[in-house]
């Protein structure tokens, strides 16, 4: 039954009775708390008794607020917000606290950036999710506390403001049973943190890779019970690796998933998507333009095949004598591939979806957040690659970077196409970037997108599901794939300083980094959280067999769109081998929010 609190508004919650003193039994129903012009920040009510905490049903905050109106720039956060928080007693002006954790829950952010230009600055409505029967927040409810709502602000030039507020409290018949809460001390939590610290760092060691996610440093967020304790419900998230036309095969694996859930958007499934090469492009496909799978596997189909054109049926000796010649093409006029067709491509498509062709990167309305990743060719040798993202974030970089760049900028393997250049419109200066493929480095994302998982949603989130799919690319056809192998010895001397992230992350990534996920990202419950899906492979320790990768003819290369039906059977005979996994990674991602009750 959907709790009543779910159809409430500011007006219906304007029309409530105050709630009664507890002298004697409350009757069942809403009450609203109510909130003045001159309300004091935190805004708390009367302590609660035992009867009364017990019966509470859910709570929700109804606020008019507004921010100071402007920022230097959006993209990189917004930061006035309301939350709820439990204080010891009435007289009390800061959160109760038990082992270092304060017991503060986020509510709704102040978004002027969202809000049309007469509107920004003014007062406005807002409210944010509900409280349910077993949320922790009444779960950790004593006799004699208060629930106050908290209007913050962070860093110089940000300012809340508040005229008026409604706390309503769902009031149930009978007692609502519920279990207690394990709550760790906070130097546990750091601990913990730490030792994820030092996976990254042990894991980077092993790799030797040129370039290497390292989580962020630890914050003031683990000292937040919201932090601490989880949110709403534990994280879902998907990595995609790149693999030009052979991202095809991704495509059929999560299809695969979804169609065992009811066939839902990958964008109302996860709350973050990372891809670097084909696997970026797919992203921004499914998280920002919110495609279904079918969607975007009718687009590979059409596409490919105009993007890199379609290359005949060869026998095995000539297609050797075509790479050979292509490689010393490459090496003497630049590129093999027009990137016209792809940058068409993309830019037709976002007009499709959108109906603006120059639709920006960045909607951090979107709560699926979409992450690609490129490199900045001018430093390739001593630097990790650039994060382009669908979010606002403190180290946004390009926060004005439109959708097709992106997606052409993710996608520029340099012996295919040539960089994409992109001004920084954001900056006085304006340089210009010259991006190319982030599979150089980051071919399988795992390690980076775990890496933004903390940074973003910090180090203490439960995650029922990180989901990683492959497109069946063995380390060692990695490096032909990307001409390194047959770009002859300017190309190598020129990527020397990324091969040895190229031959490793796909292998160790996933087994190294899906090793500590399991281990040590934090997850509701103790059920397995990492699945690697990939063509070829044979359970979740081992990448793929290159004996079936090669069996009966050779791996399709990466632009090599006229063997999509090869690539397609190849998936779809995994997909029987696969089953259980993909049947546990569905099941895990269908997991209600219950678990964390």
């Amino acid at each position: 039954m959907d709790n009543p609190l779910d159809q409430m508004t500011h007006l219906k919650a304007e029309s409530l009775e105050s709630l009664p003193p507890q002298t004697t039994r409350i009757p069942a129903g809403q009450y609203a708390v109510k909130g003045t012009k001159e309300m004091q920040v935190p805004r708390q009510g009367e302590p609660l008794g035992i009867e009364t905490i017990r019966r509470i049903r859910g709570l929700e905050i109804f606020a008019e607020t507004h921010d100071q109106g402007s920022c230097d720039d959006p993209a990189k956060g917004n930061w006035t917000w309301v939350e709820l928080a439990i204080l010891e007693n009435e007289l009390a002006q800061s959160p109760r606290k038990v082992n270092d954790i304060e017991f503060v829950w986020y509510d709704h952010s102040i978004r002027h950036d969202e809000e049309s230009e007469e509107e920004t600055g003014k007062y406005k409505w807002r409210h944010g999710n509900v409280f349910r029967k077993k949320h922790k927040i009444l779960r950790l409810m004593e006799p004699g506390n208060c629930i106050a709502v908290r209007l913050c602000s962070r860093f110089t030039n940000w300012t809340i403001y508040g005229r008026g507020g409604y706390l309503v409290i769902d009031i149930d018949n009978d007692a609502i049973p519920r279990k207690p809460v394990n709550l760790p001390h906070v130097n546990d939590v750091t601990e913990k943190v730490k030792m994820m610290h030092d996976a990254f760092n042990s894991v980077n060691e092993a790799t030797q890779a040129a370039f290497q996610p390292s989580p962020p440093p630890v914050t003031k967020r683990i000292h937040r019970a919201d932090s601490v304790l989880g949110w709403e419900r534990p994280l879902r998230v998907l990595a995609l690796d790149g693999g030009g036309v052979r991202g095809y095969s991704s495509l059929l694996i999560l299809k695969e998933v979804m169609a065992r859930m009811g066939n839902p958007k990958p964008c109302d499934v996860f709350d973050m998507i990372g891809g670097t090469s084909t696997g970026g492009l797919i992203a921004i496909m499914l998280g920002r333009l919110q495609m279904n799978v079918d969607e975007c596997i009718k687009h590979y189909e059409k596409d490919m095949i105009r993007i890199f054109g379609k290359k005949e049926n060869e026998a095995w000796l000539s297609k050797k004598v075509r790479g050979v010649t292509e490689g010393i093409s490459t090496v003497v006029e630049g590129r093999s591939h027009d990137a016209g067709p792809l940058e068409d491509t993309v830019r037709k498509l976002v007009s499709e979806k959108l109906r603006d062709e120059k639709a920006m990167l960045l909607d951090d309305s979107n709560k699926c957040k979409v992450f690609v990743m490129a490199f900045d060719k001018k430093k390739p040798n001593n630097s990790g690659p650039v994060y382009l993202r669908s979010y606002a974030s403190k180290e946004i970089f390009l926060s004005q970077i439109k959708i097709w760049e992106a997606a052409r900028a993710t996608s520029a393997a340099p012996t295919y196409f040539d960089p994409m250049k992109v001004v920084d419109t954001s900056s006085k200066e304006k340089p210009v970037y010259e991006l190319i493929d982030g599979g150089l480095g980051a071919n399988n994302p795992l390690g980076w997108l775990w890496n933004e998982v903390i940074r973003v949603y910090g180090p203490t989130r439960p995650t029922d599901c990180f989901l990683s799919i492959g497109t069946g690319i063995p380390a060692s056809q990695m490096l032909v794939d990307l001409g390194i192998a047959k770009g002859g010895l300017k190309n190598i001397e020129k990527f020397m300083g990324v091969i040895s992230s190229i031959a490793t992350n796909t292998q160790i990534t996933h087994i190294l980094f899906g090793t500590l996920i399991n281990s040590l990202a934090p997850v509701a419950g103790n059920p397995p959280k990492y699945w690697r899906l990939n063509v070829g492979q044979h359970g979740q320790d081992k990448e793929p067999d290159e004996a079936y990768l090669q069996k009966d003819a050779d791996l399709p290369a990466m632009d090599d769109s006229g063997k999509i039906s090869t690539i397609r059977n190849m998936t779809k005979d995994y997909i029987i081998k696969a089953t259980l996994d993909i049947s546990a990674s569905a099941e895990a991602l269908s997991r209600k929010e219950s678990t964390l009750e």
